[in-house]
């Protein structure tokens, strides 16, 4: 008993450093990253071992890990940023951190079932809050220019933020059959979902859903009789509790333009401010492929100010920083892990795994930046893990 409430505080507090970005409105009177990211520093030195199992393909991710933040905190030397290379600089020793972790404090042991109930209980929070500003009608906070600079002041996460946690949870919901207990948090994910209005999340989470049940094929029936009328009455439950006033797309902030992929380019201010961005960041690495312009330069690439901005595309702002063969490093290592690893996925857990390491790394390329790739970080280093746990034979 007392091993596995050891457990589950190690865990905690890693999924506490992983989204503490996430958790900065709240009051507290000390700096969260900074509490987690020295509580998960000193677990971590108290559990090294001598006999540490680390396979071969762990440290083939390792090493291609290491050469990117390397390059990325090597070209401190000369990037043309001060402010946002520091910042972003502690990100990457977090983003270290974050990788090594699970390798080395979870050597043989598996960690998902804790992982998840912490995610659905944080849910049940999330939910409440959520449900509060859609009864009073504050779901402008995220949306509206007049708040934002009150936003960033509170340090209120973004729509986006709120949303990919969502689909995580639809995912870990979805692994689990469409039994009641799920299917009410699919639903009331879905719901806030649409009401939040952010495309990346939806759409990252509609190819992920398919991705999942692709995977899981043959493995097991999800969608049986009985569990397709569990639905039906799991939406009219959540239907009444809410009073939809016209289902999912009585939000304001839900439109179908929003969501055209032929159309909103053209009429949608956020889609063209990312297609400028792009563009710009593309400009500089044309101008200086071979090493970029150091850490962080991105935010005086992007405005012409030594801030926090980046492309929102995690290969375009590597190459903008590190250079050319920076992006190539960042490409190799996902294509080593989505492609070498499809292969092994006959574990419904390691599927799971997979899948949210997908759903993150679609968002990375969308909204992402090196600032938060703890978060992706903090999947495929669980997925390793756990593969460690169960065994290469298994699955070969």
């Amino acid at each position: 008993m007392a091993q596995k409430i050891i457990l589950i505080f190690k865990v905690f507090i890693y999924f506490l450093l992983v989204y503490s970005g996430s958790f900065k409105w709240l009051p507290l009177p000390f700096d969260l990253t900074v509490l987690t990211a020295g509580l998960c520093s000193i677990i971590l030195i108290f559990s090294v071992k001598k006999k540490l199992l680390v396979t071969t393909e762990i440290k083939q991710y390792f090493t291609i890990f290491f050469l990117i933040c390397t390059a990325f905190l090597l070209s401190n030397f000369y990037s043309i940023s001060t402010v946002y290379a520091n910042s972003k600089s502690l990100s990457f020793i977090i983003n270290i951190l974050t990788f090594v972790y699970p390798i080395i404090v979870f050597d043989r042991i598996s960690v998902i079932k804790v992982i998840k109930p912490i995610f659905l209980i944080v849910g049940v929070f999330i939910f409440i809050g959520l449900t509060y500003m859609y009864v009073n009608n504050l779901f402008e906070v995220f949306f509206h220019d007049a708040y934002m600079e009150e936003i960033i002041d509170l340090k209120i996460p973004s729509y986006l933020t709120v949303g990919i946690f969502l689909s995580t949870i639809v995912l870990i919901c979805i692994s689990k059959g469409l039994k009641l207990v799920p299917l009410i948090y699919i639903l009331i994910s879905v719901f806030f979902l649409f009401n939040l209005g952010g495309r990346g999340p939806i759409f990252n989470l509609l190819i992920c859903t398919v991705a999942f049940l692709i995977l899981t094929l043959g493995s097991k029936r999800i969608f049986t009789f009985k569990n397709v009328m569990i639905l039906v009455v799991a939406f009219f439950i959540i239907v009444v509790f809410f009073d939809f006033k016209s289902l999912f797309i009585s939000s304001e902030f839900f439109t179908f333009e929003r969501f055209n992929p032929f159309d909103m380019s053209k009429s949608d201010p956020s889609t063209l401010r990312r297609i400028y961005l792009l563009q710009t960041g593309w400009e500089s690495i044309t101008n200086h492929p071979l090493l970029g312009l150091g850490i962080g330069s991105s935010g005086l690439i992007l405005t012409g100010e030594d801030v926090t901005e980046f492309p929102h595309n995690l290969i375009i702002e590597s190459m903008m920083e590190i250079g050319v063969i920076g992006g190539v490093l960042v490409v190799f290592f996902y294509a080593k892990f989505f492609i070498t690893e499809r292969k092994y996925l006959k574990n419904p857990e390691l599927i799971l795994l997979y899948v949210i390491s997908l759903l993150y790394f679609l968002e990375d390329l969308k909204s992402g930046s090196f600032d938060a790739w703890r978060i992706s970080l903090f999947w495929i280093s669980i997925y390793l893990s756990e593969k460690r746990f169960y065994g290469r034979k298994q699955y070969s």
